[in-house]
């Protein structure tokens, strides 16, 4: 509808157009087989019609995003039609939830996963449109002043200010998994759209994945941790979890698989992508190079690895079936031999065998035996779901053989340490066919590979690093370079080439703020992926400045020069032989600077 209309106050005629324009509901983790929770608009609790006029995009996003924070049921701004092609009311709202680390625990992801729907109706005149924004939220301003309340409370008892960042991290974790359940009463009610936020979890102790993971990341932004929520499937099922920082990389952390109601459990805590990627999958948003650069995560899983004393136990000799019909021993021949005894329907025998499964052992022979059925057709399903052709599959023992159980319970009985067994059994067999360690239960990719590499002397083939080399606004493309762990990598020399600028040094940090590297240095063992960024040095002229005469004093050569009109400080360089410009001074007043570094010559 457009209409005609005249301006009381200045006489000045404008044209109003009225649209009804989007509707968008909140983001939002589902469960297997929950349907769209049910969200409406409040048109009675509409408070204000109050039009607050905004001029810049900042402005713009930083008042919507308070407005979000508050809860409030209304919001009406009105932007400069410049803004409002640029932008549009939709993207402005996205850019009012986007993360950043300056965010608290109530903006950015608790913002984009925290239950936020709206309508939008836009109204435009010649030089301005206005935007109203009708708002749903899963949680009101009452739970979120109890769930601030109440967040307070729990970083208290756990006394966070006096931990470490890795102790903060444990601390939220075991305090969620101890605190909330998960609310599978919930699941088939749609209108319970609490069960989705922080509040929900702590407050009532009860919520699904999406709440969890909200409730991490805000505990973890008010206890001072760099944290995000990460959106995507687990075990084929839509799922959320976190990564948080420790020290300088990221780590995985899933609070909804780790919080079993009757138990706390950390086989989701501190993980690396290479231990959780088995059966935790990211959207695409969370895998692109960008993101990756932004939070690089952790080579390993965080914890310090501990062995016990190798076996050295005799390696007894048993023969299986394998699909396809021939017949597989137990003992190790020239090369190390990994027995897995496993069951199909155990969930961590499946993310076990996954997870090795992404990467490749050429030094070893890996053997997986079917201890619950002898069906080839179970096993070759199993195969084809969880695992690859480099790994044997078993589906039954050999004629006059034991049976896949009597194998299994054999080599547990070697571990003395061993008082209960769980799915799946991994027997780790020396060249020499001597069994050095028998474990039972969930193992993590990276504690079987660091097995294998102290038991038996086998590595991954992909147990890799890469460097990747940015030019930071020089010419060309990244580069990236990959390299075994274990094998240092030398720093490339720069081949990117920057107008008015010249190469200085590598650094971590895209300003120059991290850790910096010469070309020629090693890098050995780094705790994640490593982005390096170009960093240059701006060519100094000295056209403007006409230099005077130099006078040697006591204390150093004096440099002079003539004033350069409007000229209020000057900075001074010193050029080296390499032809590179280094700083002696900045922000000099008046028309000469003593060097006390010259040296004669």
């Amino acid at each position: 509808m457009i209409v005609k209309a005249k301006d009381i106050e200045t006489g000045w005629d404008y044209n109003q157009e009225e649209r009804l324009e989007y509707e968008i509901s909140p983001y939002v983790i589902l469960a297997d087989g929950e349907t769209l929770p049910q969200t409406k608009v409040e048109d009675a609790s509409v408070l204000s019609e109050d039009v607050v006029q905004l001029d810049t995009e900042e402005a713009l996003y930083q008042y919507l995003k308070e407005q979000l924070v508050a809860r409030n049921s209304q919001i009406t701004v009105s932007v400069p039609v410049e803004i409002d092609n640029k932008v549009g009311p939709v993207n402005a709202m996205t850019s009012a939830e986007e993360y950043t680390e300056s965010c608290s625990g109530q903006e950015g992801d608790a913002l984009k996963y925290g239950g936020v729907g709206y309508n939008i109706s836009t109204r435009g005149y010649t030089a301005r449109v206005t935007y109203t924004y009708y708002m749903n939220y899963f949680s009101t301003a009452e739970q979120e002043e109890k769930l601030t309340n109440a967040v307070k409370s729990a970083l208290k008892s756990l006394n966070v200010d006096e931990k470490t960042d890795e102790e903060k991290v444990i601390a939220i974790h075991n305090y969620i998994c101890d605190h909330v359940d998960y609310d599978y009463d919930g699941l088939s009610d749609s209108t319970n759209t609490v069960k989705y936020t922080a509040y929900g979890a702590l407050c009532n102790g009860k919520a699904v994945c999406n709440g969890y993971a909200v409730l991490f990341y805000r505990m973890c932004k008010e206890a001072g941790l760099s944290v995000r929520i990460i959106s995507g499937t687990a075990n084929g099922g839509s799922h959320a979890w976190n990564i948080v920082r420790v020290g300088d990389v990221y780590y995985n952390v899933d609070t909804t698989w780790d919080g079993q109601d009757s138990q706390i459990l950390d086989h989701y805590l501190l993980k690396s992508e290479k231990d959780f990627s088995a059966d935790h999958t990211r959207s695409a948003e969370y895998t692109t190079e960008a993101f990756n650069d932004a939070y690089p995560m952790a080579l390993n899983s965080y914890y310090e690895k501990t062995f016990n004393a190798p076996l050295n136990c005799d390696n007894p000799q048993y023969d299986n079936v394998a699909l396809g019909g021939t017949t597989v021993t137990t003992a190790s021949s020239s090369k190390p031999k990994i027995m897995i005894y496993f069951s199909t329907q155990c969930g961590y025998s499946q993310a076990t065998i996954q997870g090795l499964s992404k990467n490749t052992y050429t030094g070893a022979d890996i053997v997986a035996v079917a201890v619950n059925t002898t069906s080839s057709d179970e096993v070759t399903a199993f195969k084809n779901t969880y695992g690859n052709d480099d790994i044997c599959f078993v589906y039954k023992n050999a004629e006059n053989s034991s049976t896949a159980q009597s194998q299994m319970w054999s080599y547990v009985h070697m571990n003395s340490s061993v008082t209960q067994i769980y799915f799946p059994v991994i027997a780790y067999i020396d060249s020499n066919n001597k069994v050095q360690n028998v474990t039972t239960g969930y193992q993590a990719v990276s504690d079987i590979e660091e097995n294998m590499q102290h038991y038996c002397g086998v590595t991954s083939d992909g147990n890799v690093y890469t460097i990747k080399y940015n030019p930071n606004g020089g010419s060309g493309d990244s580069i990236r370079k990959t390299y075994l762990v274990n094998i240092a990598a030398v720093v490339e020399e720069c081949t990117y080439t920057r107008a008015g600028y010249s190469f200085a040094d590598w650094n971590t940090k895209e300003d120059g703020s991290g850790t910096s590297y010469k070309p020629g240095d090693e890098i050995l063992n780094p705790k994640s992926d490593i982005v390096l960024y170009a960093q240059w040095n701006m060519n100094m002229t000295l056209d403007n400045v006409e230099l005077d005469e130099f006078a040697n004093t006591a204390i150093g050569v004096q440099i002079k020069w003539k004033a350069v009109s409007d000229a209020k400080k000057y900075q001074v360089y010193r050029k080296t032989e390499s032809g590179k410009w280094v700083t002696l001074a900045k922000n000099v007043e008046g028309t000469s600077y003593t060097d006390t570094t010259a040296e004669n010559g």
